[in-house]
């Protein structure tokens, strides 16, 4: 088991807010043209990085307004 896995299985009565389908917001949501339907071409230039940090703080705001972990 690795460490990570350890201490999140310790945290049983957090809920956590896990995989909400990127790639369908980002194409659908956000109008991102998204190839073959993957987004790990936006790591290519900065200002695509930027999109998908975007998209990782609002998931991370949306938690904190549940009160949820993010994983």
């Amino acid at each position: 088991m690795s460490l990570h896995q350890s201490k999140l299985s310790k945290s049983s009565e957090k809920l956590f807010l896990t995989y909400t389908g990127m790639e369908t917001d980002l194409m659908f949501t956000q109008r991102i043209d998204l190839s073959e339907f993957a987004s790990y071409p936006l790591l290519e230039t900065p200002e695509s990085r930027a999109k998908l940090s975007c998209y990782y703080e609002d998931l991370i705001q949306l938690g904190r307004l549940f009160d949820l972990g993010v994983i």
